[in-house]
């Protein structure tokens, strides 16, 4: 009888053992375990509840996973790749900016996605591109576009000729009639590519001294020196302050401006940046957020679909709608905001921001330019780009 006892108290022990193991109750089924895909990326508190909102519904489609949303900043999130991605398999996926995809598809990184992206823009396609081969599938964009006032211009300028000639209507009321940051190649970079010109020649090389580019540099200081449009140097805090006060009636920014522009008095309104002259757009940089999947995750075909959700014309609607996304996809206008739609009326002629370690001389070679050809207005361009053009050939090894 002790034996008998002994026995169910020891089965009653593993019964509830096992119990309190799967979480069940009377009656109810076992509890599948699910597969853990881990997402890294930099997103706001609202931008993170609208992905955790979104992530439920995906869990529910894939109910052999659930999604962890992991917040890290996005200087960080680059080195904390390149430290994990092999090492521990982690992150799965990770919200990463284009201009990163060339090195870490060099090093392995990133698996290569085959998608039906039909409904992604071209411009945007081409941005997490290398060899042809998409590496991420896009998901926002950042890019310039052209901010006016709309209590002064009551429609936009389509080209530089006539903003010039609005800018002399208008120069009597204003402290000047036009600023942007004309000492900085991301903003110049719109004049840049709308000549024609190219940061680097059919070898691979950065190849600076072109007629294009002089022609560019040119038109830039002929701004300020033949129509007086707006100072030698603007700088992004005066020039936001001043369209702000109703002083400067046109501007070119970013989407980052517009949370203080609106807390400002001035009625504004934006569109795509004037053309350079017939059939020759502005063609401002674009900074493209894509997911991309590590090529070392344990789950490789979760992950890919997971991705596909999320980049899907739906998800960006609602994303554009709810937390102001500036969406890749071809997006009905009605579905947009009067500035979602200026900021991707300039995105479709945009260049996406390159890849590659050689940038970092671009940047620091063509700022330099741009302030010289401002500080010393005598010096021939054409001089100013063969001395910008030595000192990268000496950084990348070519003398």
């Amino acid at each position: 009888m002790k034996s008998y006892k002994l026995a169910m108290k020891v089965v009653l022990a593993v019964s509830l053992a096992m119990v309190a193991m799967t979480g069940c109750q009377h009656g109810e089924a076992p509890v599948t375990a699910r597969d853990q895909i881990n997402i890294w990326l930099d997103a706001s508190p609202r931008e993170l509840e609208f992905f955790r909102e979104i992530g439920g519904r995906i869990e529910k489609e894939m109910p052999g996973i659930t999604l962890d949303w992991k917040i890290t900043r996005l200087n960080d999130l680059k080195p904390e790749i390149l430290g994990n991605a092999e090492l521990h398999r982690s992150p799965d996926i990770v919200l990463l900016v284009n201009d990163w995809i060339g090195e870490l598809s060099r090093q392995n990184l990133l698996m290569p996605i085959t998608a039906s992206l039909t409904h992604i823009l071209p411009t945007m396609l081409d941005g997490v591109k290398v060899k042809g081969q998409v590496y991420a599938l896009p998901w926002s964009f950042e890019s310039l576009a052209f901010f006016y006032n709309t209590d002064l211009i009551a429609t936009p300028p389509r080209s530089f000729d006539e903003l010039v000639t609005l800018g002399g209507a208008l120069a009597s009321d204003s402290l000047y009639p036009f600023m942007y940051e004309n000492k900085n190649f991301y903003y110049h970079a719109a004049l840049f590519f709308g000549f024609g010109a190219s940061i680097f020649a059919a070898d691979g090389g950065i190849d600076l001294p072109t007629a294009a580019h002089e022609e560019s540099l040119n038109f830039a200081r002929d701004l300020h020196t033949r129509w007086n449009l707006l100072p030698a140097k603007a700088n992004y805090p005066a020039m936001i302050n001043l369209f702000g006060r109703g002083k400067v009636p046109m501007i070119i920014t970013g989407p980052w401006s517009l949370p203080e522009i609106e807390r400002s008095p001035v009625k504004f309104a934006v569109a795509a940046i004037p053309d350079i002259s017939d059939g020759h757009p502005a063609r401002p940089f674009i900074g493209i957020k894509a997911f991309a999947i590590n090529s070392h995750t344990s789950h490789r075909d979760e992950a890919r679909k997971v991705v596909e959700m999320l980049c899907s014309k739906q998800v960006q609607t609602l994303a554009a709608q709810r937390i102001g996304l500036l969406p890749c996809c071809d997006i009905a206008p009605d579905q947009l905001t009067p500035y979602q739609r200026g900021f991707l009326a300039g995105a479709r002629h945009g260049v996406p921001l390159p890849p590659g370690e050689s940038m970092k001389f671009v940047w620091q070679e063509t700022n330099w330019i741009l302030n010289e050809i401002f500080t010393n207005q005598q010096r021939p361009i054409s001089e100013i780009l063969a001395e910008a053009q030595g000192r990268i050939e000496q950084l990348e090894g070519r003398r």
